[in-house]
């Protein structure tokens, strides 16, 4: 506990704004500003702190509501510490804990994530099995396509990202934001609405979505029919400041653009496909395709630190075709042991594999528990070929440990075929499709740890690409066992 005795700056109010009709004072402004010494004792925990009382009501708004209008539409605009010292300020009962912005120390860097499994033993994952679902069907009001990836929050909000806002090829990229769409005692999605919808300016083709746990949010953009677009982006608005009253997002790319030997290099929509946070520092990078000059079955994934840009490590993983020939694309990453690539970390792999020109045939999804352990840093190679290629050949490199814990192949409308059956609990066989999107529930939405729930719980979600033939957008919630 921490003893303080500190001022507080409270405005005079001179109504030089208004939010919901109430008078904001100019805390900018040394003439209508007083120094109140306020010399009191208090002891600052964690039940006082200013996110603690963000969605407390305080005259009509909450105090986060208050603090996000003086940062965003208020003119001229406050930092984040000076808003939360003025409502403060103006609203000492409720947002009261939010004026030690300034009197107390920072906060420690957040603690990484406690590991799944030790991460020098590590912990074999069973085959994963589907526990719920919840579909949308096209025409619904609820409806939302085109997702490419999602994310769930720290407050228990699920963040979609659409890569186009509407069925309109060239469209802004956009997040859709529910709340109340899933029921932890009894592990089932429940029927929900998307509350909010949100553009994020200037972006197209958006695919891999990635939240830190301070709420900066991430997103990727695919190289798109080889144009060299693929780039990271930080999300300049940090989610807990989203408001509907201001709905477009804005973007800035990350400090440095990525290495050369893979800049550029993507196929036809096979770029940065997908991202996941390591910690709040790093940030994985996974390429949906082989790069040019690549062997066809591998795939690239890459370590970057999030403030510099600067390449961390690279790994490569070989996956083979399935059975009929259908090459597959990595979709999305997972993190499961907070560690990075040179640190044997561990992670989860969504792939999905269709034949070219034949999309409304039966999708091939699978789920891949991936080690680095061992693995080669490829960094530098601009070629990975099969072999004669010297240290960047498969026959000199060892790839990431891949081992398949979901195998799902099954359409049997049209009599398609279903080798690779998922099945609900009722018995309900579960068509594969165009599966994207991937994201591990966290303990505080789960209300339990992994370790007491048995396995890693894992939502999934397929992208419609707005197509008559992909009539719904559906998630599906696993359980992947502990074996």
């Amino acid at each position: 506990m921490l003893v303080l005795t500190t001022h507080i700056l409270v405005g005079v109010c001179s109504c030089v704004d208004t939010v919901g009709g109430e008078c904001i004072a100019d805390a900018a402004s040394s003439g209508s500003l007083m120094q109140r010494d306020v010399n009191r004792m208090r002891v600052v925990g964690l039940e006082d702190t200013c996110e603690s009382v963000w969605d407390a009501p305080a005259s009509g708004h909450t105090c986060g509501e208050r603090i996000t209008w003086m940062m965003t539409d208020r003119r001229p605009q406050m930092n984040e510490i000076d808003a939360r010292v003025a409502i403060a300020g103006e609203h000492p009962g409720p947002c009261g804990p939010c004026a030690f912005a300034h009197a107390t120390p920072a906060p420690p860097a957040p603690a990484p994530r406690p590991p799944l499994a030790p991460p020098a033993s590590g912990r074999a994952l069973g085959q994963a099995s589907a526990m719920s679902r919840h579909t949308i069907e096209t025409g619904n009001r609820a409806n939302i396509g085109g997702v490419s990836d999602m994310v769930v929050a720290k407050d228990g909000k699920l963040i979609a990202l659409k890569d186009q806002k509407d069925k309109h090829w060239g469209a802004v990229c956009a997040a859709a934001v529910a709340k109340d769409w899933f029921d932890s005692e009894n592990f089932q999605l429940r029927t929900f609405a998307w509350e909010d919808e949100f553009e994020f300016e200037g972006t197209r083709g958006c695919e891999g979505l990635a939240l830190a746990s301070d709420g900066t949010l991430y997103m990727s953009t695919e190289d798109y029919k080889g144009q060299g677009l693929s780039r990271i982006y930080k999300v300049s608005e940090n989610v807990r400041t989203w408001t509907t009253r201001r709905r477009i997002l804005h973007v800035q790319p990350l400090e440095q653009e990525l290495p050369s030997e893979v800049k550029g290099k993507s196929g036809s929509n096979q770029g940065v496909e997908s991202l996941a946070m390591i910690d709040d520092a790093r940030i994985l990078i996974g390429f949906e395709g082989p790069l040019d000059g690549d062997d066809p079955q591998t795939r690239r994934i890459l370590e970057r630190d999030v403030t510099t840009g600067a390449l961390l490590a690279s790994r490569v993983i070989v996956i083979p075709d399935d059975e009929e020939g259908r090459r597959f694309e990595l979709k999305e990453l997972s993190v499961i042991n907070s560690l990075g690539l040179a640190e044997n970390g561990e992670m989860l792999a969504l792939f999905s594999a269709w034949k070219p020109h034949h999309a409304n045939e039966r999708s091939h999804v699978r789920i891949y528990h991936l080690r680095a352990q061992g693995a080669t840093d490829v960094g530098g190679c601009n070629h990975i070929e099969r072999s004669g290629g010297g240290d960047c050949s498969l026959d000199r490199i060892t790839p990431m440990t891949a081992n398949l814990v979901l195998d799902w192949d099954c359409k049997e409308r049209g009599n398609k075929g279903c080798p690779g059956p998922l099945t609900l609990p009722d018995g309900t066989k579960l068509e594969s499709s165009n599966y994207e999107g991937m994201a591990l529930l966290p303990t505080s939405k789960l209300g339990k740890s992994y370790t007491d729930f048995g396995g890693i719980p894992l939502m999934i979600i397929n992208d419609n690409n707005y197509q008559h033939f992909m009539k719904w957008t559906e998630f599906v919630l696993l359980k992947i066992p502990y074996t």
